[in-house]
């Protein structure tokens, strides 16, 4: 975090959007408590957000991830398309097949269009679980 620090220290880095680069690397590394403390000291968005969802997930801390996305919207966050690949694909892929079809249901009842990525993931998980006649 040596530049991040030092165009921090400069006053040069404020909003979400830049933090948001940095916690999204420790997600992908899985490092969820620094991104958690990252967090922790800015106004987050939906793109803070879902990161944060995508590495818990990627963490296997599923019951944490559908906590937060869950207390999204009662932040005055809308939830968008992101947001909704990142959870069924996450749902997918603990094997909660019936929770990713609910999750569809609400994505397309909210107008938030499903995207390949979307139907993929349903698809694959079908696959996994070997219901392929609802894949």
């Amino acid at each position: 975090m040596g530049v991040f620090s030092d165009l921090c220290d400069k006053g040069l880095v404020s909003d979400a959007y830049a933090y948001t680069f940095l916690i999204s690397g420790f997600c992908k590394q899985c490092n969820m408590l620094e991104a958690f403390r990252l967090h922790e000291g800015i106004d987050p968005n939906i793109v803070t957000y879902n990161a944060l969802i995508g590495g818990l997930l990627k963490s296997s801390k599923i019951e944490r991830a559908k906590e937060l996305f869950g207390g999204l919207s009662k932040k005055g966050l809308t939830l968008n398309e992101v947001t909704y690949a990142t959870m069924i694909d996450g749902c997918c892929k603990s094997r909660n097949i019936d929770e990713s079809f609910i999750l569809l249901e609400e994505m397309t009842s909210k107008g938030v269009l499903p995207d390949d990525f979307v139907y993929n993931a349903l698809v694959n998980g079908c696959r996994k679980i070997g219901n392929m006649e609802k894949a």
